[in-house]
């Protein structure tokens, strides 16, 4: 009779030390707190102010040939929040900020050395949401753009690098600032010389993980593929011929509506003697 017992008694064990261990792993994810950097120089904090989590850590680093004690008051009460211990100089000291709290803080030996911290809850998350590519066909040498639109989703204002790849080759890096619910469009230029003959390249753009973000699925969007071929090939197929000279003669001059970006074969805007150049210096040419 003990053995049905025991058995539902193990089961209820392992389900919840299945439980507990989900969760523990969970609480792991969304506590990955970030690290703040303040230099301290020129008798200046640098940032002066900073937006910061709970549970992210500030380090300052004593860049002057002076010892630097922090002082830090709220900033309701004037009231004295904490301390620091004297920083030499070329050295550094952290803390970590538990919970919510506005605080002004002062170099106590140098009284009018000050600096702002917001300390609250909040999360970090930047996003690439959405690209989108000039030409799908472009002639070797010459460049192509790729659009991007980067956001910021979380509760902080945040500096960030943005790339753009082809395959996994570096086109282009942006480093952006973005206040929290701000988005900025980004045109990358992507200069095709080197990239060889008959090359078909797929776009990206990345995000860097900004410190303290968790959510990194949305960091990095690929949209489409780019042709790199022989300037004059329009249409794509690796070779110049009467396919390409009619879309060059069906556009020529035309401005409104402009002609299709993969026609402009120099890219200058328009279509005219340039792009009928590469036609017929690379006619029934192929790479």
């Amino acid at each position: 009779m003990k053995r049905p017992f025991q058995k539902a008694l193990s089961t209820t064990v392992l389900a919840l030390a299945l439980t507990l261990a989900i969760a523990t792993s969970l609480s792991n994810q969304m506590n990955i707190m970030a690290t703040h950097d303040v230099i301290i120089f020129d008798l200046a904090f640098n940032p002066q102010t900073l937006d910061i989590g709970v549970g992210d850590t500030v380090q300052w680093l004593n860049n002057d040939p002076l010892i630097y004690t922090l002082w830090f008051v709220n900033t309701s009460d004037h009231s004295t929040y904490l301390l620091s211990d004297p920083i030499l100089p070329g050295e550094s000291w952290a803390w970590t900020f538990n919970e919510p709290v506005m605080l002004q803080y002062y170099c106590f030996e140098r009284l009018w050395i000050t600096g702002f911290i917001n300390v609250q809850y909040g999360n970090h998350d930047v996003a690439v949401t959405g690209v989108t590519l000039y030409k799908t066909v472009v002639g070797q040498g010459y460049e192509n753009r790729i659009y991007a639109t980067v956001e910021n989703f979380g509760d902080y204002d945040e500096t960030f690098d943005v790339t753009a790849y082809a395959n996994k080759t570096l086109i282009e890096t942006k480093v952006v600032f973005l206040p929290s619910g701000g988005s900025a469009d980004l045109t990358f230029t992507w200069d095709t010389t080197g990239f060889v003959f008959k090359g078909v390249y797929r776009i990206s753009v990345n995000a860097t993980q900004v410190p303290g973000e968790v959510n990194i699925n949305n960091n990095n969007f690929t949209n489409g593929y780019v042709k790199v071929t022989i300037p004059g090939d329009i249409n794509g197929d690796f070779y110049v011929d009467i396919s390409d000279g009619t879309l060059v003669g069906l556009y020529w001059m035309q401005l409104s509506p402009p002609a299709p970006a993969n026609v402009d074969i120099t890219g200058d805007g328009i279509i005219d003697i340039s792009d009928g150049t590469q036609i017929g210096l690379n006619w029934l040419k192929d790479p």
